[in-house]
C-alpha cells in the first residue's frame, strides 16, 4: 500500500517504522527524505531563531518559498496516499495530516504512545499499540481489498473444450463457494461500474476479463 507516515521530527521512532513498513512491502512516503537530494523541510532554513518568532512573523514566514515547497512535498504525498499512519508522539501537524486523511476516504491508522489521550481519534479506522499491530492492520486491510475470489483470469491459451470446461467448473465452484447459488451472481468484469457482478451468464469464453456484455 501508498502509506503516507504521520509523526514528528522529535520522533526517533519514525526513520525505524518506515524502514519496517517499507520491509513488509509498503510504499512509504519518508518526510524527512521526500525526494532524491532533499532531506526534509525545516523552519531553521529560513530563521535559526524561527522558535522566537510572533505570530506576524510566523504567519509571513509560511509564505516563504521553501515553506511552499515542503507543503507541497508533504501535501501531494498525503493526496496519493491509500492510508495514513500517525506515530505518536508528534504535533500538530501530524493531526492535521490525519484529518485530512480521514475526511478524504483514507485508511487511518493511529499507533499510540504515553500521553495525553484525545477523544477524537474516535474518527481513525484502527488504534495501534505497537509496530507489529500496525502491521497486522494494513495486512488485513490489504487483504481486504483484494478482489472478489470468484474472479478468475483463465489463461488465454485455455481454448479446447476440455480447457474451457476446466475453467468454467473451477468458476463456477468458486462461485458457489463464496455465495449462495440463488443469488444468481455471475462472473465479475472488468468494465462494469464498481466491478459489478456481469448480469449474463459466464459462457465459457470470458477468459480475458472483458464485459460479457459488450460481446
Amino acid at each position: 500500500m501508498k502509506i503516507y507516515l504521520a509523526s514528528s521530527w522529535r520522533n526517533s521512532q519514525q526513520p525505524a517504522l518506515v524502514r519496517l513498513l517499507r520491509s513488509a512491502g509498503h510504499d512509504v512516503y519518508d518526510f524527512r527524505n521526500p525526494r532524491p537530494g532533499c532531506h526534509g523541510f525545516s523552519w531553521s532554513a529560513i530563521d535559526p531563531r524561527w522558535e522566537e518568532w510572533t505570530p506576524e512573523q510566523y504567519r509571513a514566514s509560511l509564505g516563504h518559498l521553501l515553506a511552499d515547497e515542503g507543503f507541497r512535498d508533504d501535501m501531494n504525498a498525503l493526496k496519493a496516499c491509500e492510508a495514513c499512519v500517525m506515530l505518536q508522539p508528534c504535533g500538530r501537524s501530524s493531526a492535521l495530516e490525519l484529518g485530512y486523511a480521514v475526511g478524504a476516504g483514507k485508511f487511518t491508522i493511529a499507533q499510540l504512545a504515553p500521553g495525553e489521550p484525545e477523544l477524537m481519534l474516535l474518527m481513525v479506522n484502527a488504534i495501534s499499540l505497537s509496530d507489529d499491530e500496525t502491521l497486522a492492520v494494513l495486512a488485513a486491510e490489504q487483504k481486504r481489498r483484494l478482489p472478489w475470489p470468484g474472479y478468475v483470469k483463465a489463461p488465454q491459451m485455455a481454448r479446447t473444450p476440455a480447457e474451457l470446461a476446466e475453467v468454467r467448473a473451477r468458476t463456477v465452484l468458486m462461485m458457489n463457494q463464496e455465495y449462495d447459488a440463488s443469488t444468481n451472481m455471475k462472473f465479475t468484469c472488468d468494465d462494469c461500474p464498481s466491478k459489478a457482478m456481469c448480469p449474463d451468464v459466464f459462457d465459457g469464453y470470458n477468459t480475458d476479463g472483458d464485459c460479457l456484455q459488450t460481446k
